[in-house]
This record gives C-alpha cells, sequence and structure tokens, in this order.
C-alpha cells in the first residue's frame, strides 16, 4: 500500500476536478441515512488532493459521517479542497463514533456547520490536528465546529486555519504545532529530516514540521 493522491490510477475519475460530473469525490457512506459503521485503518498513510464541489450537499468530506461503532484512525487527508453545504470537514462531515491519530491539513468550505477535521462530533476525538483553512457562516471551528461528545489531545493551527475558536479542541499558533512539547501526551518522538521511526505512533520533525504518523511495520 502506498499514500493515495493524484497519480494513483483511478484519480481522475473519483477524485479529481472532472470526476462525477464535477462534483469530485463521493464522500464515503455519504448521507446521514447510510453513515459508516465499519473500521478504516488508515496505518499511517495519506490520502492526498481530493476535490470535493458539493456545494447543496450536507455530510462532506473523506467520510460522510462515521456512526456510532465506526471507527476512524491513523490516516492524513492532505491538500484537499472540500466544498458543501452543512456538515462539512476535510475528514468527515460528522461523527457519533470514533476518531483518533488523524488529521486534516485541507481547506474546508461550507454555509453552516463547518470544521477543519469535521463539522460535529458527538462521539470521541483523541489525538488528532488539522491546519488548512476553514470558512462557513454558523458553527465554524477551526477542528470541530460544533461538539457534544469528548475531544482531547486534539489540536487546530490557528493561523493558517483563519479561526482563533473550535468547538473542542486547543488552538495553536504554526510555531507551537510545530513544537514537541505541544504534543506532550501523545506517543510521539523526534525525528531528523527525512527519517522515521516507526515505533511511534507519531514522529515530528520539532521546529520543522508538524506531526505525522510513522510507517507502520
Amino acid at each position: 500500500m502506498n499514500d493515495l493522491d493524484s497519480t494513483t490510477d483511478g484519480y481522475e475519475e473519483l477524485a479529481s476536478e472532472t470526476a462525477n460530473e464535477g462534483k469530485g469525490w463521493q464522500p464515503i457512506i455519504g448521507t446521514g441515512d447510510d453513515p459508516f459503521t465499519g473500521t478504516f485503518e488508515g496505518q499511517g498513510y495519506e490520502i492526498r488532493n481530493l476535490f470535493i464541489n458539493r456545494p447543496d450537499e450536507d455530510f462532506v468530506g473523506l467520510f460522510g459521517i462515521v456512526d456510532e461503532g465506526g471507527r476512524i484512525e491513523d490516516i492524513g487527508a492532505v491538500n484537499a479542497d472540500v466544498t458543501g453545504n452543512t456538515y462539512v470537514g476535510g475528514l468527515a462531515g460528522g461523527n457519533v463514533g470514533t476518531v483518533s491519530n488523524s488529521y486534516s491539513t485541507s481547506s474546508i468550505t461550507g454555509e453552516d456547520g463547518v470544521g477543519g477535521l469535521m463539522r460535529a462530533s458527538s462521539g470521541t476525538v483523541s489525538n488528532c490536528y488539522a491546519t488548512g483553512s476553514v470558512t462557513g457562516n454558523d458553527d465554524v471551528g477551526g477542528l470541530v465546529g460544533y461538539s457534544e461528545g469528548t475531544v482531547s489531545d486534539s489540536f487546530w493551527d490557528t493561523e493558517t486555519s483563519g479561526q482563533a475558536s473550535s468547538d473542542g479542541g486547543t488552538g495553536k499558533t504554526t510555531a507551537e504545532m510545530q513544537d514537541i512539547a505541544t504534543f506532550s501526551a501523545w506517543d510521539i518522538i523526534t525525528v531528523t529530516s527525512g527519517q522515521t521511526n516507526p515505533t511511534y505512533t507519531w514522529n515530528i520533525v520539532d521546529g520543522g514540521t508538524y506531526p505525522f504518523l510513522s510507517w507502520q511495520p
């Protein structure tokens, strides 16, 4: 398995600006009536360059909504361009399940209920972060637009997101987001540029990069 991006076979048909009559990526289990209830284990890989242009649709993101019992873990959604109506996020539109050890560095635009990682969560979010720009009207957050659940040890970049608040998570500057001290509760270690240490879940070039998931053995 490799990271998935614009060079991957099938990208043009599934995730590009021309896919699905210009709507781009179809969110996995894309509606509130049919949410994701399985387990998606990303194994530390990234999904990059998704294009989603669905301004009249709800539950928009890599996943539409993660239902109770559903799990998303160990995945990065990188450099996606995501547009939806309500329940819009880089990783998922909404979460009633569990999302952990994951991140989004995507540009997110919606009307109401917009978050860098997800719009809403009444489930559990832990050890996650978001750094992309977030634009919307109501219930907008750098990490989560609206939360009735538990958000722990999760962060968003207040500078790159353009958002000073989030209904869950802790806002940090870009410099703080690249400082290992911010992530002291995580299973993380400093590595040199170009290197990884897969005995830890997260790696970081201290002062040089955001945390990234190490390659799994």
